[in-house]
């Protein structure tokens, strides 16, 4: 049973925003994204099947390897282009859940939405504030925690779902450029190529973990926010606030 009696009466309390549709069509491009990084994988399984082939010193179509060679340039364009997007519909979700915080917290937050959302965008800032931010959402809109009680949201357990996220995260950019070093030389052989296919398959696989726990994270934080924010409309009915 919720207590009434809890949380005290605030002089000013910010307006819960609904995050439903946002994190709606931030999970969707994520799942996408996920969707052609498994995808990307096959590609790239194919890629070093034929590369292995030529290794042996075994018989392979061209037309073989210019298919694989096209597929791989038009899958990794189109996959590109649904990460910006999806990069893009997470940001705008990122700033509203820390947005929705005001509404629940009295205590000063450490991020505002405008640090949380351009947190991505600082060098050296961007390795480490997005996981802060992450975490200050997660703790701060735990419905363990009554909205303006008296307990402080930096008390409350982070989900190793947070770190793990951003680990993966982490992992994928540097993956990404290891991919490209065997290329960065003028000739291009089968073992340069076979092995940039390796690291991109492994790339592939890391981004594709990393946008379901992404998909997670978003899907339970609007289930705790909107949890909070029933509780609120509980207290304003019954006159707290």
């Amino acid at each position: 049973m919720l207590g009434l009696s809890g949380p005290p009466s605030p002089t000013y309390r910010a307006p819960f925003r609904p995050i439903r549709t946002r994190s709606f069509l931030a999970i969707l491009a994520l799942a996408v994204h996920g969707f052609l990084s498994l995808v990307m994988i096959g590609a790239c399984s194919i890629r070093i099947g034929l590369l292995h082939r030529i290794q042996a010193h075994m018989q392979v179509q061209k037309t073989d390897l210019l298919a694989s060679n096209a597929f791989m340039l038009v899958g990794s364009r189109i996959q590109l282009g649904v990460a910006i997007l999806a990069a893009v519909a997470f940001l705008f979700w990122f700033y509203r859940a820390q947005q929705n915080l005001l509404a629940f917290r009295p205590e000063p937050l450490e991020f505002s939405p405008g640090q949380a959302a351009g947190s991505f965008f600082i060098p050296f800032v961007n390795l480490v504030r997005p996981f802060s931010v992450m975490r200050e959402i997660w703790q701060a809109s735990d419905p363990a925690l009554p909205p303006f009680g008296s307990s402080l949201h930096d008390t409350a357990p982070v989900s190793l779902l947070v770190p793990a996220w951003w680990s993966l995260f982490l992992a994928r950019g540097v993956i990404a450029w290891l991919a490209l070093l065997p290329n960065l030389g003028t000739q291009h052989t089968v073992d340069t190529l076979l092995t940039s296919s390796q690291i991109l398959r492994v790339d592939f696989a890391v981004s594709s973990i990393a946008a379901g726990l992404a998909c997670t994270l978003i899907f339970l934080v609007k289930r705790r926010q909107e949890n909070l924010a029933e509780q609120l409309t509980v207290f304003e009915q019954a006159g707290v606030f």
